[in-house]
């Protein structure tokens, strides 16, 4: 059974795969007459898989004219032949109305010959319609529908207007007896009838069964009128007593603007009590026989058309209105799209361009079969021209981002990481904050929450041994390298905010159970990694804490022994306000860092700290910023880390950077154009959400006017360009996180902070990646082999993975070594580059194998694992030394005392692994001359009969 695609189709259409950004229309220059008191219903006629017309209505001759229109290579033709009549002030609506897969039509208005007139027009395929003799009255001036009441497969007929044969308002249905005869519906509840009538049909109550709205002048008690109508699936109706604002001369319509299943209703019109108050009003379907009349910024409009469609393809329904807001005339006209932001929140768009139209009709629909919805306006315009226009929907950039439906708490202050700790290929979801409990906008409680994944849908699991806590950090970690995910949680409770809490939880069968008490901090940050090369993942933490003396702040390393935490008394600076992160900065096998924050003299600090054995000394000291966040990442693909960071400098100024690393050096590459964002802890992230293979970065927070906003910026060729792409503006101490919840190889985002709305509430939002672009996961690395080192240090090499949209120097890679074999109880983590070294290593055989990781984080499968057994060699620990390194001038001085293994080679290797000189020494004391070598970095093996050290060098 075919139905007009009027509205119905709309609704089908805010579900496509793909997503728009902010609309935009061209006018499609047409040979349609300019009308007034029309009629225009669009459906596909010659099934042709495009919209055709049905249009009439008086020309600016004072003619009734019309007819079937057949859009045809981008334009409307006229069907002269088509025997579809002209009518005025009426309407029309196609379905399929004897189920023979062609679009009939039912007519109804003011004909030719000055007539009301009622018939539905049989189509006859080949853009020729035959009008059916029935018993249905001759009417105008209101409103036609086909509908199937009863569930009989049948189309059903209802009818509101003028009766010219008594000329008296009615309000009729009719039900299809299947042989072209119709029966009418003689309900026991009188249904009044409507001066400017509407009616429009939809299953409210998900009973199955079509239910009603009547609107318009209840001609019989002299009232305005708006009434939802039951349908008790016996040919009968009732009255229900749903509160709805009352009017007439305007529409209603119903739709789900909300997704949540229930279909919605908007009603326009006048009324009030002096008749001339003009509403827009939205009602949400609660989903138990009542609705809910949100609050919107929508102006009321009377004389109106209004129709639900998904006009920028985010997944929501927006809506389209026009009409009159006062009295009718210059500067009274509304003719806008209201975008649908999402929890009851309408936005005027100001791209969609369209047209007024005042005594006629508005229809929506893909024209052109673009999967996009156009519009088409027919009436008086804005200088009270008559007038009909056609806009295509013009939109062509893709949303790549839809909000979903989940039970995430709101947090204020939050802090959130992704991590599978049950290991069933899911990841899960940790976040903490503060919440509202009493909805009074203001949180008043300190939370912690778990919720496991099951495919996609997020479930909350009970914690009841964590401690809840709020402006801290939450983070998943394997501190045991058992193979399941522990947890740290830091932060402070409002049963007592005067104490800062950090502890360690194992995880014990899924279970989290506190297994270390560190110093608690607020207002910092987490990172790990191995620092020390001992294959236990150490702690970087930033923040506030209590100290003997008052509140303080701390930079500070803990050391991991076997899972346990100890102060590494590393001697950093104090900091808060900022972040510190791990990371290889110079390319040299080991984990260097990077640190921004407010330091205890309330200064603003960005520095790097290179790693010497484990020991750190400052590197380089850039332009200082607090009160933001930065974020590693290789967004040039040229096999080293650079950062991105943003947040306020000494004088309270705003700035928004990314930095680019040249050989452990940062130079300020470019500024983020229309960063403003300021004030509060903004949090910034990298991530490939195009699956392009190049990483892209999101920023969340507050503007300089402290509106929230979230801003993406799209990676082409290491130009950064600000794009839409649907995400939910958040600010006031956010919280961002990409991630693969739904294991579909593209990045999904999970935002969380205040909303900017008038109660500044809190809320937290996943959104879904919808990006059409498939990513492959990564080939794994080929060619592992190892090298044991002086203090049975071990190198592991291996050659590059590959990737379908990551360059080779873009890939990362996931170390996994154990002592058994697929075993990982030494070492599992990321690793820069395509080697890594390990210290102190006592056992006598490692299994070991390594993943390429790439842009957008999706895993290749594991290489094939790799053997070592530290007994076959004669472990030393003699001296080997190279300098300068790095070295300018490309000569560079080895010297060692193990020529007593005969046959010492050396070999140099480039970053992909291949050999780029090779020789023998013969001396303890050797000058390489390494000019014919290009810049960057390499790897030096020496190796003996029973001996092999490696060394990274690097040329400049």
């Amino acid at each position: 059974m075919k139905i007009q695609l009027h509205t119905n189709l709309l609704i089908l259409l805010c579900f496509s795969p793909l997503a728009m950004m902010a609309q935009t229309f061209n006018s499609l220059q047409t040979t349609l007459p300019a009308l007034a008191n029309s009629v225009i219903a669009m459906g596909d006629a010659d099934n042709d898989g495009d919209l055709d017309a049905y249009l009439s209505g008086v020309n600016n001759q004072d003619i009734t004219v019309g007819g079937l229109y057949i859009y045809n290579e981008g334009q409307y033709e006229l069907v002269s032949s088509s025997n579809l009549p002209a009518v005025s002030n009426g309407s029309a609506r196609w379905a399929d109305y004897n189920n023979d897969s062609f679009l009939d039509l039912l007519i109804q208005g003011f004909n030719t010959e000055s007539e009301g007139y009622t018939k539905v027009h049989i189509n006859n395929g080949d853009n020729t319609f035959t009008a059916l003799e029935q018993d249905l009255p001759p009417m105008y001036l209101g409103e036609v529908a086909m509908v199937d009441i009863n569930n009989d497969n049948l189309i059903d007929i209802s009818l509101t207007g003028i009766e010219t044969e008594t000329w008296t308002f009615v309000t009729k249905l009719f039900i299809n007896n299947g042989d072209n005869s119709v029966t009418e519906l003689i309900n026991p509840i009188t249904i009044p009838g409507m001066n400017f009538g509407r009616i429009k049909w939809a299953d409210y109550n998900d009973d199955n069964f079509n239910d009603f709205v009547l609107s318009g002048y209840n001609t019989t008690d002299g009232e305005f009128f708006t009434h939802i109508y039951t349908n008790n699936s016996d040919n009968t109706f009732t009255k229900s007593n749903i509160n709805l604002q009352q009017c007439w001369l305007g529409d209603t319509e119903w739709g789900d603007y909300n997704n949540d299943g229930h279909i919605d209703l908007v009603i326009s019109g006048a009324g009030g009590t002096s008749g001339a108050e003009r509403f827009t009003e939205i009602y949400k379907n609660n989903g138990d026989s009542t609705f809910t009349n949100i609050d919107t910024n929508i102006p009321g409009v009377s004389h109106s058309s209004i129709e639900w469609a998904d006009f920028n393809m985010d997944g929501n329904l927006d809506l389209f209105i026009t009409g009159s807001s006062a009295t009718p005339g210059a500067g009274s006209y509304v003719y806008h799209i209201f975008n649908n932001m999402g929890e009851d929140n309408f936005t005027q768009s100001n791209t969609a361009i369209l047209s007024a139209s005042y005594y006629g009709d508005a229809a929506v629909g893909d024209i052109n079969n673009d999967g996009k919805p156009d519009v088409v306006v027919t009436g008086l315009n804005e200088n009270n021209n008559k007038a009909t226009s056609v806009f295509l929907n013009t939109t062509t950039d893709s949303l790549t981002f839809t909000e979903t439906s989940t039970v995430v708490d709101n947090f204020f202050y939050p802090s959130t990481d992704w991590g599978d700790y049950d290991n069933d290929g899911n990841l899960d979801l940790i976040i903490s904050g503060a919440i509202d409990t009493t909805g009074d906008y203001s949180p008043n409680e300190s939370a912690v929450r778990l919720y496991k994944n099951n495919n996609g849908v997020l479930s909350e699991i009970s914690t009841p041994t964590i401690t809840n806590v709020h402006l801290g950090f939450v983070k998943f970690i394997d501190i045991d390298n058992d193979g399941d995910l522990d947890l740290l949680v830091s932060g402070q409770n409002y049963s007592d905010l005067t104490s800062y809490f950090f502890t360690v939880y194992e995880n014990v069968n899924n279970t989290f159970v506190t297994k270390q008490q560190l110093e608690g901090v607020i207002l910092g940050s987490i990172d790990f990694g191995d620092y020390d090369n001992d294959g236990d993942l150490d702690l970087l933490v930033t923040g506030g804490y209590q100290a003997s003396t008052g509140a303080s702040s701390l930079t500070r390393i803990y050391t991991n022994t076997d899972g346990t935490f100890a102060d590494a008394s590393a001697g950093f600076i104090g900091l808060q306000n900022g972040n510190a992160q791990f990371g290889d900065l110079d390319n040299d096998d080991d984990l260097d860092i990077l640190v921004m924050g407010l330091d205890e003299n309330y200064s603003p600090t960005l520095k790097t700290y290179f790693n010497t054995n484990a020991i750190f000394t400052e590197q380089q000291n850039l332009p200082g910023l607090y009160y933001g966040s930065f974020a590693l990442g290789d967004f040039d693909n040229d096999d080293d880390i650079d950062f991105s960071v943003i947040g306020d400098d000494i004088n309270g100024d705003y700035k928004a950077k990314i930095y680019s690393n040249t050989n452990g050096t940062f130079t300020e590459f470019t500024t983020l154009a229309g960063m403003d964002v300021s004030s509060g802890t903004t949090p910034i992230a990298w991530g490939d959400y195009d699956n392009d293979g190049d990483l892209d970065l999101v920023v969340s927070g507050s503007d300089v006017n402290y509106n929230d906003v979230t801003i993406l910026y799209k990676n082409e060729n290491n130009v950064f360009t600000q794009t839409d792409e649907g995400l939910t503006n958040l600010g006031g101490g956010t919280s961002l996180f990409w991630a693969d919840y739904d294991n579909d190889n593209d990045l999904d985002i999970l935002i969380s902070g205040f909303f900017d709305d008038a109660n500044y509430a809190s809320k937290t939002v996943l959104h879904t990646n919808t990006t059409p672009t498939a990513n492959l996961k990564p080939i794994a690395p080929t060619n592992l082999s190892s090298v044991i080192n002086p203090n049975n240090s071990i190198t592991f090499i291996w050659d590059n993975g590959t990737d379908d949209h990551t360059p080779e120097n873009g890939l990362y890679y996931w170390l996994t070594i154990g002592t058994t074999q697929n075993g990982q109880e030494v070492a599992s983590y990321k690793v820069h580059g395509n080697s890594w070294t390990l210290n102190n290593l006592t056992a006598s055989n490692y299994y070991w194998s390594v993943q390429s990781v790439d842009t957008s984080f999706i895993l290749s499968d594991k290489a094939e694992e790799g053997t070592l057994s530290t007994t076959a060699f004669e472990v030393k620990n003699p001296s080997f030394k190279m300098f300068p390194n790095p070295s300018v001038n490309k000569q560079v001085n080895i010297t060692f005392d193990f020529l007593k293994h005969t046959n010492t080679s050396i070999a140099i290797y480039d970053i992909s692994g291949q050999i780029v000189y090779e020789s023998f020494l013969e001396n303890t004391n050797n000058i390489l001359n390494l000019s014919s070598l290009a810049s960057g970095v390499y790897v030096i093996k020496l190796a003996s009969n029973q001996f092999q050290t490696i060394k990274k060098l690097i040329l400049r």
